[in-house]
Protein backbone atom coordinates (compact mmCIF):
# COMPACT_ATOMS: atom_id res chain seq x y z
CA UNK A 1 0.00 0.00 0.00
CA UNK A 2 1.47 3.28 -0.60
CA UNK A 3 1.98 5.94 1.56
CA UNK A 4 -0.39 8.39 0.05
CA UNK A 5 -3.28 5.51 0.62
CA UNK A 6 -2.10 4.72 4.23
CA UNK A 7 -2.48 8.52 4.75
CA UNK A 8 -6.12 8.95 3.01
CA UNK A 9 -7.56 5.43 4.95
CA UNK A 10 -6.33 7.50 8.32
CA UNK A 11 -8.28 10.54 7.61
CA UNK A 12 -10.95 8.50 6.89
CA UNK A 13 -10.89 6.80 10.12
CA UNK A 14 -10.45 9.80 11.58
CA UNK A 15 -13.46 11.44 10.56
CA UNK A 16 -15.34 8.49 11.09
CA UNK A 17 -14.84 8.68 14.93
CA UNK A 18 -15.62 12.25 14.56
CA UNK A 19 -18.67 11.77 13.44
CA UNK A 20 -19.56 9.43 16.26
CA UNK A 21 -22.16 10.78 18.67
CA UNK A 22 -21.15 11.04 21.58
CA UNK A 23 -22.50 12.23 25.30
CA UNK A 24 -21.84 11.91 29.14
CA UNK A 25 -24.26 10.51 30.89
CA UNK A 26 -24.52 9.53 34.97
CA UNK A 27 -25.09 6.05 36.05
CA UNK A 28 -26.41 5.12 39.41
CA UNK A 29 -26.65 2.08 40.72
CA UNK A 30 -28.55 1.48 44.24
CA UNK A 31 -27.85 -1.23 45.96
CA UNK A 32 -30.97 -2.69 47.65
CA UNK A 33 -28.94 -4.56 50.34
CA UNK A 34 -28.45 -1.50 52.00
CA UNK A 35 -31.72 -0.78 52.41
CA UNK A 36 -33.65 -0.84 55.41
CA UNK A 37 -37.18 -0.39 56.70
CA UNK A 38 -36.48 3.05 58.35
CA UNK A 39 -33.14 4.32 55.58
CA UNK A 40 -33.45 4.46 52.00
CA UNK A 41 -31.21 2.42 49.80
CA UNK A 42 -28.01 4.36 49.15
CA UNK A 43 -26.14 4.24 45.87
CA UNK A 44 -23.67 1.76 46.09
CA UNK A 45 -21.91 3.24 42.43
CA UNK A 46 -22.68 6.42 40.71
CA UNK A 47 -20.17 7.62 37.70
CA UNK A 48 -20.04 9.63 34.73
CA UNK A 49 -19.48 7.81 31.41
CA UNK A 50 -18.94 9.05 28.34
CA UNK A 51 -20.89 6.67 25.57
CA UNK A 52 -20.64 6.67 22.25
CA UNK A 53 -24.00 4.75 19.33
CA UNK A 54 -22.05 1.82 19.83
CA UNK A 55 -22.02 2.00 24.11
CA UNK A 56 -24.66 -1.39 24.86
CA UNK A 57 -26.53 -1.54 28.19
CA UNK A 58 -23.99 -4.41 29.08
CA UNK A 59 -21.31 -2.31 29.44
CA UNK A 60 -22.84 0.53 31.28
CA UNK A 61 -24.76 -1.43 34.03
CA UNK A 62 -23.61 -4.97 33.64
CA UNK A 63 -25.90 -7.23 36.15
CA UNK A 64 -27.80 -4.13 37.11
CA UNK A 65 -31.66 -4.44 37.05
CA UNK A 66 -33.82 -1.73 34.79
CA UNK A 67 -36.99 -3.05 35.51
CA UNK A 68 -38.53 -0.10 37.07
CA UNK A 69 -38.49 1.54 33.46
CA UNK A 70 -41.44 -0.88 33.06
CA UNK A 71 -44.37 -0.16 35.41
CA UNK A 72 -46.19 -3.52 33.80
CA UNK A 73 -43.79 -5.91 32.14
CA UNK A 74 -40.94 -5.19 34.46
CA UNK A 75 -41.90 -8.00 36.34
CA UNK A 76 -41.18 -10.21 33.42
CA UNK A 77 -37.70 -8.64 33.23
CA UNK A 78 -36.69 -8.16 36.44
CA UNK A 79 -33.13 -9.19 37.38
CA UNK A 80 -32.46 -10.81 34.41
CA UNK A 81 -30.62 -8.49 32.42
CA UNK A 82 -33.39 -8.18 29.50
CA UNK A 83 -35.34 -5.57 28.82
CA UNK A 84 -39.27 -6.09 27.26
CA UNK A 85 -38.70 -3.28 24.88
CA UNK A 86 -36.60 -1.04 22.57
CA UNK A 87 -37.25 1.41 19.57
CA UNK A 88 -34.05 0.67 17.17
CA UNK A 89 -33.46 1.56 13.91
CA UNK A 90 -37.34 2.64 13.94
CA UNK A 91 -39.31 -0.27 15.11
CA UNK A 92 -39.93 -1.90 18.37
CA UNK A 93 -37.97 -4.74 19.41
CA UNK A 94 -39.12 -6.72 22.01
CA UNK A 95 -37.59 -9.02 24.51
CA UNK A 96 -34.05 -7.64 24.33
CA UNK A 97 -30.78 -8.64 26.00
CA UNK A 98 -28.53 -6.08 27.77
CA UNK A 99 -25.69 -7.13 25.02
CA UNK A 100 -27.96 -6.19 22.19
CA UNK A 101 -29.12 -2.51 23.36
CA UNK A 102 -27.51 0.43 22.70
CA UNK A 103 -27.57 2.84 25.90
CA UNK A 104 -28.75 5.78 23.46
CA UNK A 105 -31.61 3.48 22.05
CA UNK A 106 -32.71 3.00 25.57
CA UNK A 107 -32.51 6.95 26.44
CA UNK A 108 -34.21 7.45 22.99
CA UNK A 109 -37.25 4.82 23.97
CA UNK A 110 -37.67 6.65 27.11
CA UNK A 111 -37.77 9.92 26.78
CA UNK A 112 -34.80 10.02 29.50
CA UNK A 113 -34.13 14.18 29.26
CA UNK A 114 -31.54 14.59 32.41
CA UNK A 115 -29.22 12.04 30.98
CA UNK A 116 -28.94 10.28 34.35
CA UNK A 117 -29.69 6.21 34.21
CA UNK A 118 -30.77 4.43 37.47
CA UNK A 119 -30.53 0.71 38.33
CA UNK A 120 -30.49 -1.53 40.66
CA UNK A 121 -28.02 -3.77 41.89
CA UNK A 122 -27.37 -6.58 44.91
CA UNK A 123 -30.37 -9.17 43.88
CA UNK A 124 -29.26 -12.80 44.35
CA UNK A 125 -28.86 -14.19 40.57
CA UNK A 126 -31.54 -16.69 41.24
CA UNK A 127 -34.65 -17.65 39.84
CA UNK A 128 -38.11 -16.87 40.50
CA UNK A 129 -41.79 -18.12 40.41
CA UNK A 130 -42.52 -19.52 37.04
CA UNK A 131 -45.13 -16.91 34.74
CA UNK A 132 -48.41 -18.35 32.82
CA UNK A 133 -47.98 -19.31 29.78
CA UNK A 134 -48.81 -16.38 27.00
CA UNK A 135 -52.22 -17.42 25.94
CA UNK A 136 -52.69 -17.31 29.60
CA UNK A 137 -51.43 -14.13 30.09
CA UNK A 138 -53.48 -12.38 27.31
CA UNK A 139 -56.90 -14.28 28.47
CA UNK A 140 -56.10 -12.55 31.97
CA UNK A 141 -56.00 -9.27 30.35
CA UNK A 142 -59.05 -9.48 28.47
CA UNK A 143 -61.85 -9.02 31.30
CA UNK A 144 -59.64 -5.67 32.14
CA UNK A 145 -59.82 -4.33 28.56
CA UNK A 146 -63.32 -5.14 27.72
CA UNK A 147 -65.01 -3.97 31.01
CA UNK A 148 -62.98 -0.25 30.81
CA UNK A 149 -64.22 0.18 27.35
CA UNK A 150 -67.52 -0.88 28.31
CA UNK A 151 -67.77 1.45 31.57
CA UNK A 152 -66.78 4.58 29.36
CA UNK A 153 -70.14 3.05 27.08
CA UNK A 154 -67.54 2.36 23.73
CA UNK A 155 -69.42 -1.40 23.72
CA UNK A 156 -69.11 -1.96 20.06
CA UNK A 157 -65.66 -1.77 20.42
CA UNK A 158 -65.16 -3.43 23.79
CA UNK A 159 -66.71 -6.90 22.70
CA UNK A 160 -63.81 -9.18 21.37
CA UNK A 161 -61.22 -5.98 21.75
CA UNK A 162 -58.37 -8.07 23.98
CA UNK A 163 -58.46 -11.12 21.13
CA UNK A 164 -58.44 -8.41 18.55
CA UNK A 165 -55.49 -7.00 20.50
CA UNK A 166 -53.22 -10.40 21.37
CA UNK A 167 -53.85 -11.26 17.49
CA UNK A 168 -51.14 -8.45 16.77
CA UNK A 169 -48.52 -9.43 19.77
CA UNK A 170 -48.65 -13.03 20.38
CA UNK A 171 -46.95 -14.59 17.30
CA UNK A 172 -44.56 -12.10 18.76
CA UNK A 173 -43.97 -13.17 22.21
CA UNK A 174 -45.23 -10.12 23.54
CA UNK A 175 -47.78 -10.37 26.44
CA UNK A 176 -50.33 -7.83 27.18
CA UNK A 177 -48.28 -5.99 29.73
CA UNK A 178 -45.81 -5.49 27.71
CA UNK A 179 -47.79 -4.34 24.65
CA UNK A 180 -49.83 -2.13 26.57
CA UNK A 181 -46.51 -0.66 28.76
CA UNK A 182 -45.29 0.84 25.39
CA UNK A 183 -48.39 1.93 24.42
CA UNK A 184 -48.76 3.79 27.73
CA UNK A 185 -45.47 5.09 27.42
CA UNK A 186 -46.58 8.46 25.78
CA UNK A 187 -49.53 10.64 26.65
CA UNK A 188 -49.89 11.26 22.74
CA UNK A 189 -49.76 9.20 19.55
CA UNK A 190 -49.18 9.85 16.15
CA UNK A 191 -51.12 7.02 14.81
CA UNK A 192 -49.13 6.56 11.61
CA UNK A 193 -45.95 6.80 13.67
CA UNK A 194 -47.18 4.10 15.69
CA UNK A 195 -47.51 1.90 13.00
CA UNK A 196 -44.21 2.10 11.64
CA UNK A 197 -43.05 1.07 15.21
CA UNK A 198 -44.83 -1.52 15.34
CA UNK A 199 -44.77 -2.88 11.84
CA UNK A 200 -48.71 -2.80 11.54
CA UNK A 201 -51.62 -1.27 9.36
CA UNK A 202 -52.61 2.59 10.32
CA UNK A 203 -55.84 1.67 10.80
CA UNK A 204 -54.44 -1.27 12.90
CA UNK A 205 -52.75 1.37 14.83
CA UNK A 206 -55.52 3.54 15.08
CA UNK A 207 -58.08 0.79 16.62
CA UNK A 208 -55.33 -0.37 18.74
CA UNK A 209 -54.96 3.37 20.34
CA UNK A 210 -58.63 3.22 20.46
CA UNK A 211 -58.90 -0.37 22.43
CA UNK A 212 -56.00 1.03 24.97
CA UNK A 213 -58.36 4.30 25.98
CA UNK A 214 -56.59 7.38 23.54
CA UNK A 215 -59.06 9.26 21.49
CA UNK A 216 -58.26 11.56 18.32
CA UNK A 217 -58.28 15.26 19.11
CA UNK A 218 -58.50 17.21 15.53
CA UNK A 219 -56.69 20.40 17.00
CA UNK A 220 -53.77 18.28 17.22
CA UNK A 221 -53.89 15.49 14.92
CA UNK A 222 -53.07 12.85 17.62
CA UNK A 223 -54.84 10.82 20.09
CA UNK A 224 -54.35 11.72 22.94
CA UNK A 225 -54.61 9.45 26.29
CA UNK A 226 -57.77 9.40 28.52
CA UNK A 227 -58.48 9.07 32.18
CA UNK A 228 -59.91 5.03 30.96
CA UNK A 229 -56.23 4.32 29.66
CA UNK A 230 -54.99 5.09 33.46
CA UNK A 231 -57.54 3.17 34.42
CA UNK A 232 -56.46 0.46 32.67
CA UNK A 233 -53.05 0.47 33.27
CA UNK A 234 -53.48 0.26 37.01
CA UNK A 235 -56.18 -3.09 36.74
CA UNK A 236 -53.94 -4.71 34.22
CA UNK A 237 -50.86 -4.65 37.08
CA UNK A 238 -53.36 -6.05 39.40
CA UNK A 239 -53.45 -9.02 37.02
CA UNK A 240 -51.81 -12.42 37.90
CA UNK A 241 -49.04 -13.36 36.00
CA UNK A 242 -47.46 -16.10 38.06
CA UNK A 243 -48.42 -19.86 37.75
CA UNK A 244 -50.07 -20.64 41.20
Amino acid sequence: MQKEDVQNENTQKQNIRQNIQKQNIRVIITNVLYGTAEEETVPAWEKEVEIDEHTILAELVGLADLSHYYPLSGVFSWNSQEIPYVISDGIVRWNQSYSQVSVFDFIRTHQIQDSVLYAEGGYPQAGGPEFLPLMELWEAAYPVIEQILTIVEIGGLAIGAGKWAASLFRKKGVPPQTCFDFLFSREKWNAFELAELLEIMPEEAKKLLDVSGYRYDRNIMMYVQQPEALDMKEKLGKVNVHES
